[in-house]
């Protein structure tokens, strides 16, 4: 059962045309025109983690080969040590006005391509879908006062900040 979340949290297809759905973008490459959609607009903000799960797997191969013990490999490479916070979003900000702090989850869109025979759009991948711990996450922050929500677009931002009502953000939309 879904939480009732007063953020953007959810799929629609609709929100996208189907030529950026056709792009068939990846998570990485939407968090880096989310971050510049934010830099444009005044927002200081860093990507945090993407796609290091691949990495974390040769690392722990690494450390494995090194003679370290796959339990306590795989502690420090799932964050097991204390060092890392369960559902961490992809985006951290602060907004420069107030200081408020933004926390944005970012996910690859759906994938479309066009049937060669019909001509009619065929999805190839979901849209990633936000983790309950991301989810939560996302909810403690904006339980705190951050403006919050996961996006599978740069354009999903408007929306995010509409409901959090920052209107010198949007106003430049």
């Amino acid at each position: 059962m879904a939480l009732p979340y007063s953020f953007l949290h959810a799929w629609k297809p609709d929100r996208y045309s189907a030529p950026y759905l056709r792009l068939g973008l990846s998570e990485a490459q939407v968090q880096a025109f989310v971050i510049a959609e934010l830099r444009q607009r005044g927002i200081i903000c860093w990507p945090v983690d993407v796609g290091a799960k691949s990495l974390r797997g040769r690392a722990y191969g690494a450390l494995r080969r090194g003679g370290m013990s796959a339990s306590s490999a795989g502690g420090v490479l799932l964050g097991r040590t204390g060092a890392g916070v369960a559902g961490m979003c992809d985006v951290i900000g602060i907004m420069p006005a107030d200081g408020r702090a933004v926390c944005i989850e970012v996910k690859a869109p759906a994938w479309f391509s066009a049937s060669i025979k019909t001509g009619k759009l065929i999805q190839k991948r979901a849209p990633g879908k936000p983790a309950p711990e991301q989810l939560e996450f996302l909810a403690n922050a904006a339980r705190s006062g951050a403006v919050v929500g996961v996006v599978w677009a740069s354009t999903d931002l408007r929306a995010i900040f509409e409901a959090a009502s920052i209107d010198a953000a949007v106003a430049s939309w």
